[in-house]
């Protein structure tokens, strides 16, 4: 008899269609379904999530299949946004079946009505955290990257070609406060209290705020060395200038730029640290670059996925 685990995890490649999004081919991923969540990337070794449906935040209404035409027709309360799966068999199809109704029966969705994330724009797109969870969970060294509102920032976002244009780095205490380390034109290089930007709704001004988390050894050298830099930068003018991008290799050392913009400022803190390479030009980093998709030359470290904090849970 098989392991109830194995049963209810499982992973392979589905096709994928949804009703009321523009696309309305059947689209081939690779899905993971675990612990309560079903995820798709575009390929099985594709290391950023394209898209999550967390059972644990969303409830679902019904979950037909049709046997003729392998498919799984999925629908959720609170929203007419409907998930359709097809398999390549009917017994991809049954495996398939069985394993989402195993998740679904178990998770928070199943025992308490919850619509809030589900009638978001693009629900799926990101897994959803709240902001206790960042703060219990937010590390030296993490980073919070920003959609902002507006036609340049999404000029700027359609230039680099990415979902974000504006990214901080994060640093937090023993006494429990995370501050937000960043440039900005307005303030030069700053330290911003977290517990202070929420006070004042600064979020509310951002079409959303994702959370990656660094993955390392975080060693007391690293530590100390991010906290001189720290004070090597604060104060420091916002500047971004064609100057900045010729060349490609580093002319002088973490903290002796004269001026930073955001990205810039976090790669160079990362060299500080000794996460990215110190010959590596800083202004050659956009926050578009810390996107799952895109390789940085991390240095015995990765990043982890993109998390919205969604002030709502």
């Amino acid at each position: 008899m098989a392991d109830i685990n194995t049963v209810a995890n499982k992973e392979g490649w589905l096709y994928k269609k949804s009703t009321n999004t523009v696309v309305k081919k059947w689209l081939h991923r690779y899905f993971k379904l675990t612990n309560c969540k079903l995820i798709y990337y575009h390929s099985e070794t594709d290391h950023r999530q394209r898209g999550i449906f967390d059972f644990n935040q969303i409830t679902v209404l019904s979950i037909n299949s049709t046997m003729q035409k392998f498919e799984i027709c999925i629908e959720f309360i609170g929203s007419d946004y409907t998930l359709r799966l097809r398999a390549h068999n009917t017994e991809e199809l049954a495996d398939w079946v069985l394993a989402l109704n195993m998740n679904i029966g178990c998770s928070l969705g199943m025992r308490k009505e919850l619509s809030s994330v589900i009638q978001k724009e693009k629900f799926w797109r990101y897994q959803r955290i709240s902001d206790f969870f960042f703060r219990r969970h937010a590390n030296t060294g993490d980073l919070l990257l920003f959609r902002s509102k507006g036609i340049i920032a999404k000029m700027q976002r359609g230039i680099t070609r990415g979902s974000f244009d504006h990214i901080a780095l994060i640093m937090c205490y023993a006494s429990g406060k995370v501050i937000l380390l960043e440039a900005t034109d307005k303030d030069g290089v700053a330290c911003l209290e977290w517990d202070y930007f929420v006070k004042m709704n600064w979020h509310l001004m951002y079409l959303g705020l994702v959370y990656r988390s660094l993955e390392t050894m975080r060693t007391d050298n690293m530590i100390k060395n991010l906290e001189n830099f720290v004070m090597k930068v604060d104060g420091k003018k916002f500047g971004i200038s064609p100057g900045k991008f010729i060349g490609k290799k580093n002319e002088v050392e973490p903290g002796e730029e004269d001026t930073f913009f955001c990205s810039e400022l976090v790669a160079s803190a990362y060299k500080a640290m000794g996460v990215f390479p110190s010959d590596l030009k800083s202004s050659t980093i956009w926050p578009a670059d810390f996107m799952d998709a895109k390789k940085l030359p991390l240095i015995n470290a990765t990043l982890g996925p993109e998390m919205m904090i969604d002030f709502d849970l």
